[in-house]
């Protein structure tokens, strides 16, 4: 099984279309040569728009990017399907480079005066941001998380 996950995020027409779309469309002919048959390709419900998205079924759902990552996200999604791919669009991808999700998550905890019940809350967050974070005391989330490389919360 062959699992495409590259994407760029933000950019403009060119570097998108560089990696989300052309980048994209090289996938099923490497996975062919290399004889693999099954391939998962990662987009973003942003090849959708804003949404909300709710009573629908996934084939009625219209394109409606709004970014020039969604456009290319959108366009290069008709690749990997060709090639009898599933195409997975998740809502919420974070690692190295996220500017929304960790510090969206530390900005409440920099804002709250004092510390949550005299310091013994911890946070414990899953997925990438555990070996970097681990379990920490509440009112450190945002230094730690500033700390990590990508994930500026200043």
């Amino acid at each position: 099984m062959l699992l495409h996950l590259a994407s760029r995020v933000a950019g403009g027409v060119e570097e998108c279309a560089a990696v989300n779309d052309r980048g994209t469309a090289a996938v099923p002919a490497a996975g062919a040569r290399a004889g693999i048959r099954r391939i998962v390709h990662l987009s973003s419900t942003a090849v959708h728009g804003q949404g909300p998205h709710a009573g629908i079924g996934p084939d009625e759902v219209p394109a409606a990017p709004v970014s020039e990552a969604g456009r290319a996200r959108r366009h290069g999604e008709g690749h990997p399907l060709a090639a009898g791919a599933a195409v997975l669009g998740p809502a919420l991808v974070i690692g190295t480079g996220d500017r929304r999700v960790v510090p969206a998550l530390a900005e409440p905890v920099r804002r709250v005066p004092g510390r949550w019940a005299g310091g013994e809350v911890r946070l414990a967050p899953t997925g990438p941001a555990w070996p970097v974070l681990g379990s920490v005391p509440a009112e450190r989330a945002a230094s730690v998380a500033d700390g990590v490389p990508g994930w500026e919360t200043s």
